[in-house]
């Protein structure tokens, strides 16, 4: 068998996914949490859903909330196999605890005397801190700040 790709609308995998379970469907959305805790889905804005001979009718997908429709190329409904699906899951867990930022990211102070002020960053320093390079006065200061006060520019 196979599953059916489908598109969702933007930043609502969850939706859809709470309505595809609400109709019985057997859908699939690989899901990486941050290093804060925060779950967002692997692939955004897709999801799977089994292609099973079942008594729901496809068409119910594409009324369902969140999803967009299926992905088609032409008339043709593009399908994944169950062994990229199978091996989707099997590496899932290599997605747990992802860095929110990567080394030369440009970041946006939130909050403090820099807030608003934009800088690279540069990596972690330990648990909840990171390093940033700053460019103050005409010079670049490598700085240590909370990560939490950060977001991506």
């Amino acid at each position: 068998m196979s599953w059916f790709v489908i598109r969702t609308k933007p930043r609502q995998e969850v939706r859809a996914c709470e309505h595809l379970n609400n109709q019985a469907f057997d859908f699939y959305c690989p899901w990486m949490t941050r290093d804060n805790g925060k779950k967002e889905p692997l692939f955004p804005g897709y999801l799977f859903v089994f292609d099973a001979p079942s008594d729901q009718p496809l068409s119910r997908i594409r009324s369902t909330r969140g999803i967009l429709g299926f992905v088609r190329f032409g008339m043709e409904f593009a399908r994944a196999p169950d062994a990229l699906i199978d091996s989707i899951r099997d590496r899932e867990n290599m997605f747990q605890n992802v860095d929110r930022f990567k080394p030369n990211d440009r970041v946006v102070m939130k909050d403090g005397p820099f807030a608003g002020i934009e800088a690279v960053y540069l990596c972690k320093s330990g648990t909840e801190r990171s390093i940033i390079l700053l460019k103050w006065l005409n010079q670049n200061n490598k700085v240590p700040v909370d990560t939490d006060s950060l977001r991506l520019a």
